[in-house]
């Protein structure tokens, strides 16, 4: 049987699917996208498809795609953004393929070295760990895990608190390390046990981040694959984006520089005193114990000019306030926005650096037993001074700001304090080569498209603005569950006042509709000054109110949020996508603005640049369709099931006073009514809720 028949006999309405799944909802949407992926895996094609919430596309892509590497002795490649998707394809998804299929499908998740415990690593470091506090409380967690783990994976492991978790890289894989002909499966090396399972798999689940390193040729060598879905796609381009970024902060330099070691610190030094102490000659031991307290008191002496340089930078003449970005320009080098002590201070780092390495050959030369205990140290030694040594040659580029089409900026980063970062302008370039290289492929997701076309989301991934894609229609009936309102008479969102008309309307939906809900912040300052205006008169009526960054992190404040009976959550950032809130959990979402990048933001300044640069305009071009899908994401967060139903209000009156407003209205699916007062909307509200069929344009507002 060919692979579409075989599709459409899984999918027919009373085919083996609806028979093997209890409550099966036969989806129209589903089989087109399920006969779509078929035919490009059968024709070796690239295929780009929007699959709104609600088609069931991890089946219509998991069971053809599969099928397909079954049959013709393939390896099918399915890379997602969250772990939870993951989760969800291997422990739902492909045991349900296995049974419909009634064969042998096997499937291995791959993941970075780092999410492997190293047992040789592990055993190496379990003294010193032994030696702190924090160490204890880590060896305490992890030790009966480590004895019966099969995977390793730390992901399946004990919950690791925040604190400890710095302690991971010192017992995980690492690729210098992991080098020995010591580490292998059997002598308990996680990783490459998970690498040998891959080599076996017909279905291959890795990540954006692991997929993006692989293709740009500093991955970790994945097993073959011959053709690949990527899933949650929208995500791919940034995290491209990042794979290719540089970063550092005085909290990651300063990290970097303890790696070396110092006197009762744990690193370089520390482990060579242990390799003198067990494997080298007594004659060699005064000359090397001076040269590492040497080695050790320079570095103190730079750990010491190093706070000094980062204390200088953030004293620089218009270094940015929390939460702004100052861009810097290509060639400033360290006379631009930098201290005179920036280049010294590379200089040195590089200098001591040297020693180490210097310091580590000499131990190689006199060990007088090279068993696997010493080799574990000598592994230790690799490591940390590859990872300074990483660290040095980032802030050497960034202070060098050279490279072409990279944009440079400076900010203040909360926890890790001044911190210079670079992210490329277009990733896609690298993306558009690897992806079309001839290997079917399809990217899916359900945002992908800007009223209608991909065009742009092909372009960000390095694809001809013509490839070949396919938008489903919704599933959910929007008109019939959902209500649009969009106040008019507000102040636009760069008005002075825009946020106090944001914070009253939010307190008088809130307070006279006893539903849950969710506002939805572009920015974190517009998010804090809200919080601030509602928190005490909602709670003094016993309301709610979660805020992002102010009350807990993101998954406490998913589950405060449902399990309340009336509150109010304010969010940003990954709000606007990955949390699900179905049925009355949520059944009110406000938009406090159209998400439009923002101009000032280096990262979007310099994409402008380059654009009116190629007689493009930046608004059409770039920020309008980035709006609309970030606009189509956070709007998604209302409707997650077909018995769902809601009200979804627009407090930024652009949607309805310029002609770009059209665009974000037609996307929604449904008629946008303008309102002209809070009580017209509450009544509106009030009705929808009474009797949601058939009360469009009954608020008494403008019509």
């Amino acid at each position: 049987m060919s692979l579409l028949g075989a599709v459409d006999r899984i999918f027919a309405p009373a085919g083996n699917l609806s028979r093997s799944v209890e409550r099966f909802e036969w989806r129209s949407q589903q089989v087109e996208m399920a006969r779509t992926v078929a035919e490009t895996f059968d024709r070796g094609e690239v295929r780009i498809v929007e699959a709104p919430t609600g088609v069931g596309k991890s089946l219509a892509y998991l069971i053809p795609g599969a099928l397909w590497a079954r049959e013709e002795g393939k390896v099918l490649l399915v890379s997602t953004y969250t772990r939870n998707l993951q989760d969800q394809i291997l422990r739902r998804d492909l045991p349900l393929l296995r049974r419909l299929s009634d064969r042998r499908i096997d499937a291995a998740v791959l993941k970075g070295r780092r999410n492997y415990l190293c047992r040789r690593r592990w055993d190496a470091a379990r003294g010193e760990l032994a030696g702190t506090t924090d160490g204890e409380v880590l060896l305490r967690i992890l030790e009966g895990w480590v004895q019966v783990t099969e995977s390793g994976d730390f992901d399946e492991g004990p919950a690791i608190p925040p604190r400890l978790r710095r302690f991971l890289p010192r017992i995980a894989s690492d690729a210098r390390f992991c080098a020995s002909r010591e580490c292998t499966p059997e002598t308990g090396c996680s990783y490459k046990l998970s690498r040998r399972r891959a080599r076996e798999a017909q279905v291959l689940l890795v990540n954006h981040a692991l997929l993006v390193l692989e293709i740009t040729g500093e991955g970790i060598g994945l097993p073959g694959w011959d053709g690949s879905v990527i899933d949650e796609a929208h995500h791919l381009p940034g995290v491209a984006a990042d794979a290719l970024s540089l970063a550092v902060s005085a909290k990651s330099w300063e990290e970097a520089l303890q790696g070396l070691g110092g006197q009762g610190e744990p690193g370089v030094t520390d482990a060579v005193r242990r390799l003198i102490r067990g494997f080298v000659s007594q004659v060699d031991r005064t000359d090397l114990l001076r040269r590492i307290r040497a080695m050790e008191d320079s570095l103190g002496g730079l750990l010491e000019s190093s706070r000094a340089f980062f204390e200088a930078l953030r004293g620089t003449e218009g270094f940015p306030e929390p939460g702004a970005r100052r861009r810097y320009r290509l060639g400033a080098g360290a006379g631009g926005p930098f201290p005179e002590s920036a280049l010294p201070l590379i200089e040195d780092a590089r200098a001591l650096l040297r020693a180490h390495r210097g310091l580590g050959e000499t131990i190689r030369g006199g060990i007088h037993e090279q068993g696997p205990e010493a080799d574990a140290i000598l592994g230790e030694i690799d490591a940390a001074i590859g990872r300074t040594e990483e660290e040095i040659d980032a802030l050497h580029r960034l202070l060098d700001a050279g490279e072409a089409a990279t944009v440079y900026w400076q900010e203040l980063d909360p926890e890790g304090g001044p911190c210079l970062r670079a992210r490329p302008l277009d990733s896609g370039a690298i993306l558009g080569e690897h992806l079309a290289d001839g290997r079917p492929l399809v990217l899916t997701s359900a945002t992908l498209a800007a009223d209608g076309s991909t065009g742009f989301f092909a372009a960000q991934c390095g694809l001809p603005e013509n490839t070949e894609s396919l938008v489903l229609p919704p599933v959910f009936e929007i008109r019939k569950q959902v209500r649009i309102f969009a106040p008019s008479a507000l102040r636009d969102p760069v008005e002075p006042g825009h946020l106090e008309d944001v914070a009253d309307g939010v307190v008088r939906l809130a307070e006279a509709i006893p539903r849950k809900l969710l506002v939805l912040f572009t920015a974190h300052t517009a998010l804090r000054n809200v919080y601030d205006r509602i928190r005490r008169p909602l709670e003094d009526r016993g309301i709610w109110v979660y805020a992002q960054g102010r009350t807990a992190n993101r998954s406490v404040l998913v589950e405060r949020f449902e399990k309340s009976e009336r509150a109010v959550l304010l969010g940003a950032a990954s709000f606007w996508e990955g949390v699900d809130f179905p049925g009355d959990h949520l059944e009110i979402l406000v938009m406090a603005r159209l998400p439009f990048p923002v101009p000032a933001d280096p990262f979007v300044e310099a994409v402008s640049e380059r654009l009116r640069e190629e007689g493009k305009d930046p608004f059409a071009d770039y920020m309008l369709p980035e709006a609309i899908v970030r606009f189509r994401q956070g709007f998604g967060r209302l409707i997650r099931r077909r018995g769902d139903r809601g009200i979804f209000v627009v407090l930024d009156p652009r949607i309805l006073r310029r002609g770009y407003g059209k665009r974000f209205q037609r996307v929604l699916g449904g008629p946008t009514e303008p309102v002209g007062t809070w009580d017209d909307l509450i009544r509106g509200a009030e009705a929808w809720f009474r009797d949601p069929g058939g009360l469009a344009g009954e608020t008494g507002g403008e019509g």
